[in-house]
């Protein structure tokens, strides 16, 4: 709790520009007249918090809650909710009596109102608990054991158990309170280990006023083992479990008993069925059969938020509710394959929108697993951890390009095949149903993988790639004139995007081809985008000759062909 002056979480002043309200005016007139204006303000106060709503003053951007000059609370005008502007003071004392006064700013401009609001927070303590502690078994040793129970901040106990093993029954007691929430533990000394005990806890807020039930917790026979179970918790969700006896069932239950995970030595939560950006304390029993046979120590997490995916090739996109006063690191990071290029990866800034907050990351490639986190914090520096290995979708498929040109530049289809390893990403054939098909499923891409310096005759057919070249030169060639050698020149390839181009000789003349295959995601579709044209000093020799796409919408497009995903 707040001792002595409250203090108020600070935030950043935020501009309301650009964001339409029912009732928006800027004049500064309207705001040098605030004074007159009737606020109307109101408080519900709880016990630890207070929403506080007032009318808007016309020409205010931000307002401050003042109390005792000090500011508790800066609202933005953006805080706009039915009609008033609307905040929540939290981390307020219970049973306490504040009055706050209210200042207007525009701009540079400070206007103190001539009003206040008084409201006390309700207490605590006003009704006895109806439920009990939640207590446990800490640990059994031979002559002794630990029980804790978790109590709330100005909470008294109780505790007693009863030894019926002894002549006369002895009844042992213990009281106390706690003036901040925590755990206490009860030692018992003096035990049997022979024998079974069982231990009351009682807790009020006030004292000898006790709530209307007790937890009892049973503490076991000593087995000859200690009864302490290490449990240990990491802020991911991933834990591990020691010291229990092999053949054990092990459980991991939250000190609310709300929440059950029938779990192994080690492994991570499951946070499907919890609720974001929650607090929970979780401890692990061992049972053998229906009984507990040890307790683990409690560890404390902080549940991540509830995230949706939108995955394609490119581009993931995350989605999850907004959380105010929380603030976002996202990282990303994985493993590329050795010897192929990637383009740099964008990770935009956590966004939030209509009540939902989302992450785009972008430039992605294609067939590739990506580790991605998101650590939200909130104001009290609590930190949860989202994490996730996503995996981007395949190119693979079969693509097609139809000219309606009859011929055998009619149909252009590729089959697209996926490399694991290497600097391509993918290899790219022909297939049957090509206009061109000539028996053979031509691997056009990569052409040439080998290092080759000097020049091929066209009428060399003993390598694959050589009779690729030549049915390449058919399909698009519309003329007669053939080359006499060619070699390959250079290549790019970075991610889902593969260049090269290839040197040919004919007429005494040297000709540049450049050839790009480059996969990208269309209106949620998977298209192929194939180019190829004549570049450099003798491009117009090389261009005249070469087939023109019919469907293109300018003269810049016509060496462009969009080739389709079939089937998937």
């Amino acid at each position: 709790m707040i001792k002595g002056i409250l203090i108020a979480l600070i935030c950043t002043l935020i501009s309301c520009s650009g964001v339409e309200y029912p009732e928006k005016l800027t004049s500064n007139i309207a705001f040098e007249n605030a004074s007159n204006i009737d606020l109307n303000w109101k408080a519900e106060p709880n016990y630890n918090s207070c929403i506080i709503s007032f009318n808007p003053i016309p020409g205010a951007t931000s307002y401050t809650l003042n109390s005792e000059n000090i500011v508790l609370d800066v609202i933005p005008s953006r805080d706009y909710k039915d009609g008033r502007l609307t905040r929540e003071m939290k981390s307020l004392e219970s049973n306490k009596e504040y009055t706050v006064f209210l200042s207007a700013f525009s701009g540079g401009d400070k206007k103190d109102l001539d009003t206040k609001l008084t409201f006390k927070t309700k207490d605590i303590r006003e009704n006895p608990p109806k439920y009990p502690p939640v207590a446990y078994l800490e640990k059994r040793n031979s002559n002794s054991a630990e029980v804790s129970f978790i109590l709330e901040a100005g909470m008294h106990y109780k505790a007693w158990w009863v030894d019926k093993n002894v002549t006369p029954i002895k009844v042992t007691t213990k009281e106390g309170s706690v003036s901040e929430t925590k755990t206490e533990t009860i030692q018992i000394t003096g035990l049997n280990p022979n024998y079974e005990y069982e231990i009351h806890i009682l807790h009020g807020y006030k004292e000898n006023e006790w709530g209307e039930e007790s937890a009892k917790v049973t503490i076991p026979k000593f087995d000859g083992v200690d009864a302490s179970v290490n449990f240990t918790l990491k802020e991911d969700g991933s834990f591990t479990i020691t010291n229990y006896s092999e053949g054990n069932q092990i459980y991991l239950i939250d000190k609310n008993l709300e929440y059950f995970f029938t779990v192994g030595s080690e492994g991570k939560l499951s946070f499907d069925k919890l609720p974001p950006l929650t607090r929970l304390e979780f401890y692990a029993i061992s049972l053998n059969g229906d009984t507990v046979t040890a307790y683990s120590n409690r560890q404390s997490i902080l549940t991540p938020i509830k995230v949706e995916e939108k995955i394609s090739q490119n581009e993931i996109v995350l989605f999850w509710p907004e959380e105010k006063d929380t603030i976002y690191d996202t990282s990303l990071t994985f493993t590329p394959i050795e010897g192929r290029n990637y383009p740099s990866v964008v990770v935009n800034d956590v966004s939030s929108s209509d009540g939902v907050s989302k992450l785009v990351i972008s430039n992605l490639v294609s067939n590739t697993s990506y580790d991605i986190s998101i650590k939200a914090k909130t104001l009290d520096g609590s930190v949860s951890t989202w994490s996730k290995t996503i995996k981007t979708p395949s190119y693979e498929g079969i693509y097609r390009y139809t000219s309606g040109v009859p011929g055998v530049r009619d149909i252009f289809e590729v089959e697209v095949k996926s490399r694991a390893s290497g600097k391509y990403p993918y290899e790219i054939l022909i297939t049957e149903n090509d206009s061109g098909y000539d028996g053979t499923n031509h691997r056009i891409a990569p052409l040439v993988e080998d290092e080759i310096s000097s020049f091929i005759s066209f009428n060399d057919t003993s390598q694959d790639y050589m009779k690729a070249y030549i049915w390449n030169n058919k399909k698009w060639n519309t003329t007669t004139l053939s080359p006499t050698s060619w070699k390959p020149d250079s290549e790019k390839i970075i991610g889902d995007y593969m260049e090269s181009q290839v040197i040919s000789k004919a007429n005494g003349m040297s000709l540049t081809t450049q050839t790009i295959f480059e996969f990208k995601v269309v209106d949620n579709n998977s298209v192929l985008v194939f180019s190829n044209k004549g570049i450099g000093k003798n491009s117009v020799f090389v261009n005249l000759g070469l087939f023109k796409n019919p469907l293109a919408i300018s003269k810049d497009d016509q060496y462009i062909y969009v080739l389709e995903r079939r089937g998937k």
